[in-house]
């Protein structure tokens, strides 16, 4: 208990952490159950089984950001970034200008929690 204690966050708006986590175990859980129940070949895409791999990899990092584990905020601050921001990017370049707005304030609702995320873990760095 005491070495689970080390890697854990302080509690510094410990809810905010905790539901960012619960909201991507969810995700997870969701990905996961979509690709097991889904058929194959259904709504153009071929193999939905590929879905559930990312989806379980939300649902763990999920479950230790809820349980605030300083080591699941990184890979999944990194994670989440990456995602917003591949979505701002590309729709820059693929999608028509109306539309493109709608898809760069989604990436960049994505990339939010990869900075609340980051926030707490450099605090916990330089605070101890």
């Amino acid at each position: 208990m005491k070495l689970l204690r080390r890697f854990s966050l302080p509690p510094l708006d410990s809810s905010v952490l905790e539901t960012i986590g619960a909201l991507t175990a969810v995700l997870g859980g969701g990905l996961c159950g979509l690709g097991l129940i889904v058929k194959d070949g259904t709504h153009g895409v071929e193999n939905w089984k590929i879905v559930v791999i990312p989806g379980f990899s939300f649902l763990v990092f999920g479950i230790g950001m809820s349980l605030r584990l300083m080591l699941f905020s990184v890979p999944l601050a990194t994670i989440l970034a990456a995602l917003g921001g591949s979505l701002a990017v590309g729709s820059v370049f693929q999608v028509p200008f109306p539309w493109s707005l709608i898809n760069i304030s989604f990436g960049v609702i994505g990339c939010l929690p990869a900075f609340v995320l980051l926030r707490h873990f450099f605090k916990w760095i330089l605070h101890g």
